[in-house]
């Protein structure tokens, strides 16, 4: 699991996908920028109930948990091929080549993918912008 600082930003920034969060137990996520695991199930239905209090919860999402979101009709191993296909396949694009590069885990691979697919946003460094 990426707990890097350069993960947290881009999960952050991803509303998106915070948005889509239903806590369960194991899942990983910062509260006041100290990160946490939901260890059982009172912390989850805590969680759940998360938007009546102040306290800002952000959910960091493993792989596994990306590729869930992009809700394919395929199998697993398509969903696996499109990720590879556009992360390497175009070995020619430098700009395409330039833009995956810059990612230095496979949550942030995914998390890149599943926002360019779903929700047609590239990571700038700093924000998720429309492309």
């Amino acid at each position: 699991m990426d707990k890097s600082e350069t993960y947290i930003k881009m999960a952050g920034k991803a509303e998106e996908i915070q948005n889509k969060w239903k806590p369960e137990i194991y899942d990983s996520y910062v509260e006041r920028s100290n990160i946490r695991i939901i260890p059982d199930i009172s912390t989850r239905i805590h969680l759940n109930n998360r938007f009546k209090f102040d306290v800002v919860y952000m959910w960091l999402p493993r792989q596994d948990q990306l590729q869930e979101l992009l809700n394919y009709s395929i199998a697993p191993l398509g969903i696996t091929w499109k990720f590879f296909w556009s992360v390497y396949g175009d070995a020619e694009d430098d700009k395409n080549r330039e833009y995956w590069s810059v990612f230095n885990s496979m949550e942030q691979l995914w998390l890149a993918f599943v926002m360019k697919e779903k929700f047609n946003k590239i990571w700038t460094g700093k924000e998720w912008k429309e492309q």
